[in-house]
Order: C-alpha cells, then structure tokens, then sequence
C-alpha cells in the first residue's frame, strides 16, 4: 500500500477551516453561482476542480497542481477552498492539505528576521503537506519584490522536487503577466503540467454591487 492508500479516509476539514476565514468555510460545488453570463465557463471550470477532486491520487503520483488563474471576484478561492475541502476530507491525519493566504506567507517569512526561526524552517513546513493551497500570492499592484520573488521560488522548487502538488488562485490576466510579477523560474515550475483553471468571467462582487 502506498502514502496515499495509507493516508485516505474520511475526516473532518477543520484544520483548513481556521485558516480560510468564515467567508470561506462553507463554500462547496453546490453553492458556486453558476447562473447569469457565462453559465458555461462557469460549469466548465466547476467540473474541471470535480475531475481534479475524483483523479487526485493519479494528480498527486505525478505532482499535478491546480491554478486558478482570472481577474478579481470570479469565485477563485470558493473554486479552490471546495476543491481544497473535498480532498481534505479523505485524508487521515490532519496537515496533509495546508492552507495558506498569499500576503500572510510572506509576512511570515518577514516576521522571522531576528528570531530562531530560518527561512529553511518555514521551506520546509511547506514542504511537507501534501497538498499546499494558497491564494493570491501577488500583491494587489506590481510585481512581488526580490526576496519575496525568492521565497516563492524555494517553496514551488521544493514541492516541484518532491512531486508534490499545489492549489493557487491568482488575480492576473495571462500566465506571462504572473511570470513577470512573480518570477519566470517560479512560474515554469508552477505552471508545469498543472490543470489551469481559467475563471474569465465578470466578478461577482461587480455584477451585485456597485460599478
């Protein structure tokens, strides 16, 4: 029996609950508006994260990650949270799918600067999981800076070594401005054989609020 096999069972998802925010913690297949222009990529992208779900020991095996990729408000990280929480649910312990915001890793790596805690300590819990999630790693404008563009780059390298998949949203139009704005040799190693989910739509936030 392999890591997998030994790893798969049904459980509760509550340690990527405390991590994805009370936005985030009911967010399912079922409940993503589908309905309204666009209906079709909509569910496209819908049965795109279910197959993802369904052959995700095949995806795991060959180190298959999952991006959602498209402008702001189009349902990015309710596609990933249900995405994250179906295969979360069949694990048996509980770290093997991680959660992390964008912005909060970094800060993470930030804070760490004059404590006992290195950069290669925060690698490699990142490395370990599974399954590492994490949305929006770009800032809202430009690009990430140096050492930021670094750090993105050890983490996806360290995973892409290990055959470990990833899930990523990120608000950006194409895969060469996400090269540009976070760095072509993170970007290859992301973008290698993953499914890429295009979520090219008018936000959400847009089309029930304001102009």
């Amino acid at each position: 029996m392999d890591a997998m096999e030994t790893e798969l069972i049904e459980s509760p998802t509550h340690y990527i609950d405390q991590h994805i925010g009370r936005r985030y913690v009911n967010c399912t297949f079922d409940n993503f508006d589908t309905e309204g222009k666009d209906e079709a990529k909509k569910i496209a992208a819908l049965q795109q994260c279910a197959e993802y779900v369904i052959s995700f020991k095949e995806h795991f095996e060959k180190g298959r990650s999952i991006i959602f990729v498209g402008p702001k408000g189009t349902g990015k990280d309710h596609l990933m949270t249900a995405t994250i929480k179906r295969i979360c649910s069949r694990f048996k312990r509980p770290g093997n799918v991680m959660f992390r915001d964008g912005l909060k890793l970094f800060a993470e790596f930030r804070e760490a600067f004059g404590t006992a805690t290195t950069e290669g300590m925060i690698v490699d819990k990142y490395t370990r999981p599974l399954l590492l999630a994490i949305s929006d790693p770009l800032p809202p404008k430009g690009s990430l800076t140096e050492h930021e563009q670094r750090m993105a780059l050890r983490i996806i390298d360290a995973r892409y070594r290990e055959s470990k998949p990833m899930a990523m949203t990120i608000n950006a139009a194409n895969r060469k401005e996400i090269s540009d704005r976070m760095g072509a040799q993170a970007c290859d190693r992301l973008f290698d054989c993953a499914i890429v989910v295009r979520c090219v739509w008018e936000s959400h936030r847009t089309e029930h609020g304001f102009e």
